[in-house]
């Protein structure tokens, strides 16, 4: 007769318990992950980790803001196109620090979203304009001419605030990237003709901001 083999029962030990410091470090963590990065900000498809930290030199492109709409749909449109600008730049801020995206990527985020607060600027000051002009055109009280002229007189205060903000960004961003051209030059990994479009593109800046 064949012996049974008689094994020890199997003991399971406590269930492994994950400190909370760590269990939140790891949501947060995946929390970053599941960020939906938009194809015109964030790195292609299937891009590796290295990539991201190796991505090349912002390439500023000139800055072509259009003329003031005077028209509520066209303000609606720039207010939220900015507020969007300004959150994904927040986001993209947070996710540099964490080692997710690249400084570069994140310049660029803030690029976008000081341009779009020029833009909402600017169409909120032609809005105010042509609204005063329609009050003056026709027949209407004095106060209310005078309260049109003061919200729009704020106005182009903070459209002129946006605009000191937006050159000082750009040249700040075209410096930064005339000394990482040129540690790139150093090292051998960018070309002399990058380096003095990056330059000239500094020079134009500077020219624009006097």
């Amino acid at each position: 007769m064949v012996g049974i083999e008689h094994r020890p029962p199997i003991r399971y030990g406590r269930p492994v318990r994950v400190p909370a410091f760590t269990a939140a470090l790891l949501c947060c963590a995946a929390s970053a992950a599941a960020q939906t990065l938009p194809q015109k900000d964030g790195p292609a498809d299937g891009a590796s980790a290295a990539e991201l930290f190796t991505a090349p030199p912002l390439v500023l492109e000139a800055a072509e803001l259009p003329g003031p709409a005077p028209d509520e749909t066209a303000l609606t449109r720039a207010r939220r196109e900015r507020d969007a600008a300004k959150s994904r730049a927040d986001r993209w801020a947070r996710l540099q620090r964490a080692g997710v995206l690249s400084k570069v990527e994140a310049e660029r985020a803030s690029r976008q979203a000081s341009q779009a607060n020029l833009r909402h600027e600017q169409v909120h000051v032609g809005l105010l304009r042509a609204q005063l002009a329609e009050l003056k055109a026709r027949p209407a009280e004095a106060a209310l001419i005078e309260s049109a002229a003061a919200a729009l007189q704020t106005a182009e205060t903070l459209c002129s605030e946006a605009g000191a903000q937006w050159q000082k960004l750009e040249r700040a961003l075209a410096e930064t990237n005339v000394a990482r051209r040129r540690v790139l030059v150093r090292h051998g990994l960018s070309s002399k003709g990058e380096l003095h479009r990056a330059e000239s593109e500094l020079a134009r800046v500077q020219q624009t901001a006097r």
